[in-house]
């Protein structure tokens, strides 16, 4: 099967979730990642992936990318597309593509921020033959799904095999945040005010692709990627709550502090409420 995987969107997760996906499917070498992810460029993140990189100056006008994508699915002559987290696209670009496509439409589902996605689906989205839930999803999205997918199953993502853990002599905490980097150093600073106030003298270790310049002190950045073979080393654990970070440190709740970012489309917030009900 000649397969597009649909990887749009910011930060790392959307590569990682698609490198999971086709790895698990055994579909990665007939597979062709669209992506727009700054990260792209990094081989320890897509090794292995075939990236196609969508043009920056499609990445505003939904009538302009759904006209490039008609164009690739052809140029692929792709069987199916698979859409990772926005059902309609990240710009409602999706709806009304011509039924002349004849092609199948899967889609990974995960946590979005239904009311304010929504109002991007102006026409008619696609019918998916086959969604893959990863987490439970607001009911009004929930809903959407069932009347546009023939049949909705729950998956766990299992990441590619992982190098060796890394084993430290010295206890240190991990902090793991692929950007922005504000973002980052609002983490870096949370963490050394709780190094502060419990008088703890650990180093802080930074897992980023997009650290702050300025870092306090006792801190060093890691050039590091997967991240995971810092977890079972790490005393204690701080990130975001994006959902591949969060799916991650399952096996390491009881040292992991989560500060939700916020976002756009993700649901941050309540994948972090319902993290802190589960523990």
């Amino acid at each position: 099967m000649r397969l597009i995987y649909y990887a749009i969107g910011g930060g790392l997760g959307h590569l990682v979730r698609a490198k999971a996906f086709l790895q698990m499917t055994g579909l990665t070498a007939q597979t062709t990642v669209l992506t727009n992810s700054e990260f792209a460029d990094d081989p320890r993140i897509v090794d292995g992936l075939n990236i196609l990189a969508v043009p920056n100056s499609l990445q505003e006008n939904a009538a302009d990318f759904r006209a490039w994508l008609i164009g690739q699915i052809e140029k692929l002559n792709a069987e199916c597309i698979c859409i990772d987290v926005f059902p309609a696209g990240i710009l409602g670009e999706l709806c009304d593509l011509p039924d002349s496509l004849g092609v199948e439409f899967w889609h990974i589902a995960r946590l979005l921020r239904w009311d304010q996605y929504a109002p991007l689906i102006c026409g008619s989205a696609p019918r998916y033959t086959r969604v893959w839930r990863l987490e439970p999803l607001h009911p009004t999205h929930q809903q959407f799904l069932e009347a546009h997918c023939d049949h909705i199953e729950d998956i766990e993502l299992i990441d590619a095999p992982m190098p060796e853990p890394i084993e430290c002599a010295d206890p240190f905490w991990l902090i793991v945040h692929s950007g922005p980097t504000s973002e980052v150093a609002e983490i870096i600073a949370y963490a050394a005010e709780i190094r502060s106030i419990e008088n703890r003298e650990i180093e802080l270790c930074v897992a980023s692709k997009q650290p702050p310049g300025k870092l306090p002190a006792a801190t060093r950045i890691l050039d590091v990627f997967p991240a995971q073979i810092y977890f079972a080393a790490a005393e204690r654990i701080f990130s975001a709550a994006g959902f591949n970070m969060m799916r991650q440190m399952r096996a390491y709740r009881q040292k992991h502090v989560v500060l939700p970012m916020p976002r756009r489309y993700d649901d941050q917030f309540e994948r972090a409420r319902r993290c802190h009900i589960a523990q």
